[in-house]
C-alpha cells in the first residue's frame, strides 16, 4: 500500500470552516511571522558578540551546535511563513507531512538545546561522570517518548478531520495523546534547573560571583522555557486550533534563549579577571570535552 493511501485524513470542504477556525489559522500565521521576526532581531544585535565569540574562536563540536541552534529554527520558520497559493487549496497529504516535520524540527531543538543545558550542569558539578550519565539517561528517556508521541500521532492522522486551506492546515481532531507532546521537557528542564540551583547556592566553594551569573541565567532561561512548554500544553490539550500560535515558539525560543546563554558565558569568560576554578570557569565558558581541556584557554 503506498505511503499516500495510509495517511489519506478525512478532509472536510473549507467552505465549511467556522469564523473561529478562519481566526485561527491566521494567528498562527502571525505567531511564526512574529518569532521569525524575533529571531532575525536577535541576531542582528548579537551578530557582534557572534563574530567575536563564536566565528573568530577554534571551530569544535559546540560551535557546529552553536550554528545549528542559529539557523535550522530561522530557515523552518521562514518555509512555514511563505503564504502559500491563496487560489490552490493544498492536500491531505501536504496537511500530514507538514505535521511530521514541525514536529520532527521541534523534537531536533529539544536535542540539540538539552546537550547544551547538560554541558552546563556537567561543568557545574566539574565533571562528575554520575552526573553526567544521569543526565544522558534523562536525555534519552525525554527523546525517546517525544518521538514515540510523535509516531503515534502521525500513526493515526488518517481517523483526524483535516481541513487544508491556503492559510494552513486545521486539525480539529487531534489524539489526546498529542497533548503530553512537552510533557517529557516540563519535567526534565525543572530537574536542570534545580541542579544548577543546588550546585550554585548550597555549595559555598561555588558561590562566586561567575557562578551566581550563571545561575541567573538558568533561572530565566527556565523560567521563559517552561511558561512555554505549559502554555502549549494547555492549549494543546483544550484548545488543539489554536495550537499554531504556540508551535512557532516552541522552535525559536529555545534556540534563542540557549545560543544566548553560551554567548555570554564566552563573553563573561572574556571579561573576568578575577580567579575562578578552571574546571567550573573555562569548562562553562568554552565548553570543552575533556580531550581539549589541556589546551590554553585563550586558542578557544
Amino acid at each position: 500500500m503506498p505511503c499516500y493511501g495510509y495517511f489519506q485524513p478525512f478532509m472536510l470542504n473549507t467552505t465549511f470552516i467556522s469564523l473561529s477556525a478562519r481566526q485561527a489559522l491566521n494567528i498562527g500565521k502571525q505567531s511564526r511571522a512574529a518569532a521569525l521576526g524575533l529571531l532575525i532581531y536577535e541576531h542582528i544585535i548579537t551578530i557582534e558578540d557572534e563574530i567575536d565569540l563564536v566565528w573568530l574562536k577554534r571551530k569544535s563540536w559546540v560551535t557546529y551546535l552553536y550554528h545549528f541552534n542559529r539557523w535550522l529554527p530561522a530557515l523552518w520558520l521562514t518555509f512555514d511563513t511563505i503564504r502559500q497559493n491563496p487560489y490552490k487549496v493544498i492536500s491531505s497529504k501536504t496537511c500530514v507531512t507538514y505535521m511530521l516535520c514541525n514536529n520532527i524540527v521541534a523534537l531536533l531543538m529539544t536535542i540539540s538545546v538539552q546537550t547544551i543545558l547538560q554541558l552546563r550542569v556537567w561543568a557545574i558539578y566539574n565533571r562528575n561522570r554520575r552526573v553526567l550519565s544521569w543526565m544522558i539517561v534523562l536525555n534519552i528517556i525525554e527523546v525517546a517518548a517525544m518521538a514515540l508521541l510523535i509516531g503515534l500521532t502521525i500513526a493515526r492522522v488518517e481517523r483526524f478531520p483535516v481541513v487544508p486551506t491556503p492559510a494552513g492546515c486545521l486539525f480539529e481532531g487531534l489524539a489526546p495523546l498529542s497533548a503530553i507532546f512537552w510533557t517529557p521537557a516540563l519535567i526534565l528542564e525543572p530537574i536542570i534547573c534545580i541542579l544548577v540551583l543546588k550546585r550554585v547556592f548550597l555549595d559555598r566553594h561555588q558561590r562566586s560571583e561567575l557562578a551566581t551569573f550563571l545561575a541567573r541565567d538558568s533561572l530565566l532561561y527556565f523560567l521563559v522555557i517552561f511558561m512555554e512548554l505549559v502554555g502549549s500544553t494547555i492549549v494543546w490539550a483544550r484548545y488543539p486550533s489554536y495550537i499554531d500560535l504556540f508551535m512557532p515558539w516552541s522552535i525559536a525560543l529555545p534556540s534563542l534563549l540557549c545560543n544566548r546563554l553560551l554567548l555570554n558565558m564566552r563573553g563573561r569568560f572574556a571579561r573576568e579577571s578575577e580567579p575562578v576554578h578552571s574546571s567550573l570557569l573555562i569548562e562553562l565558558a568554552t565548553l570543552r570535552t575533556s580531550a581539549d581541556s589541556s589546551r590554553v584557554p585563550d586558542e578557544e
